[in-house]
């Protein structure tokens, strides 16, 4: 079963994120913002089911929409996560406290802020109903991959280079293992625990089951009924130069994901002031996407200099025929206060 599932945000000239809505999972609040820019095309209903927030770094277009996020969930009784590199807590906690708050002391509203640091990441809790006065030191865990994990998907980072620290994510989907219903059928095996536990390899190499007087190795049916399907897998990767051991790494990082999101502020033939700017070229792009095996290429984040974004498009394309420009919204929701 899927979960992830991402669109853009933004308009098409704009500041983008990635929104990736959970669906098939129990619950509110769990949909996950890949980075904060102008977030204006989300809507009502959006903005509320979010529970985290994965910022690549803090320049302004990264994280404008903070404000948006925060004017929409107020009332709600929620806790939203913001991760991102140190010292992104003292960035939101300064958003926080630039308003003169009133009307929120029965709010159950929270923010909790990950730090990011090189070996450890650091967790802060701001409350509404304090009028977000002081950052609550709750905890700190190994900076090891994935720093996020569920039952249903994991969330890994990798640090870029761009002038300030910068982080890129990946999300994904835990493998499934599946029994092959066909198969099962023509065995002419009943359904029950032992299928759950063959999912699960929990057996032992002489184990059996016997059905209609027929008996069958468990190990044996183990690799004639089980199909292993990889989970779906969204790369964001935005704000860096390359060298070749960066290059190596977002390529192992982004190996073979359904679904890439990589800036491409530059065409290559300014490949030098894309230098100057800790950006990639379109050319760069086209060639991480190839090299990483992925199955197709968004691109986002184009510098405002080229009038045609479709230029930017085709050279990316001429290396990886599967680069796309996402379809973005030309629709602001943001049409009423909550």
């Amino acid at each position: 079963m899927k979960y992830l599932f991402p669109k853009p945000v933004g308009f098409i000239r704009d500041d983008h994120s990635v929104y990736v809505d959970i669906k098939n999972v129990s619950g509110k609040y769990r949909s996950i913002l890949m980075d904060c820019g102008n977030n204006h095309t989300l809507t009502t209903k959006e903005f509320i089911n979010i529970g985290t927030v994965l910022i690549s770094h803090a320049h302004i277009d990264h994280i404008i929409g903070f404000d948006n996020i925060l004017r929409m969930n107020l009332r709600e009784d929620k806790k939203i996560t913001f991760t991102g590199p140190a010292p992104i807590s003292d960035i939101i906690m300064h958003k926080l406290r630039g308003y003169t708050w009133n009307l929120i002391y029965d709010s159950k509203f929270e923010v909790q802020v990950w730090d990011i640091h090189p070996r450890t990441i650091k967790k802060y809790l701001l409350k509404c109903k304090e009028a977000f006065a002081k950052k609550h030191f709750i905890g700190s865990i190994k900076n090891t991959n994935p720093i996020i994990n569920n039952e249903f998907y994991s969330c890994s980072i990798i640090r870029l280079e761009h002038d300030i620290p910068t982080i890129g994510y990946v999300l994904r989907e835990h493998n499934r293992v599946k029994i092959d219903k066909n198969k099962l059928h023509n065995y002419g095996l009943p359904k029950g625990q032992w299928l759950k536990n063959l999912k699960k390899k929990k057996f032992e190499q002489s184990d059996t089951i016997t059905h209609n007087s027929k008996t069958f190795l468990l190990k044996n049916l183990y690799d004639d009924l089980i199909i292993n399907e990889h989970g779906y897998k969204i790369c964001y990767i935005t704000d860096t130069i390359l060298n070749n051991n960066l290059e190596k790494k977002i390529i192992k990082f982004a190996q073979g994901s359904d679904e890439l999101y990589c800036e491409a502020t530059f065409m290559h033939n300014e490949i030098d002031l894309a230098k100057k700017y800790y950006h990639l070229t379109a050319k760069q792009t086209g060639e991480l996407a190839k090299k990483a095996k992925v199955k197709k290429l968004y691109l986002i984040h184009f510098s405002l200099r080229y009038a045609n974004p479709n230029q930017i498009l085709n050279e990316a394309k001429r290396i990886f025929p599967q680069t796309f420009i996402p379809r973005f919204s030309g629709t602001c929701h943001i049409t009423r206060k909550v």
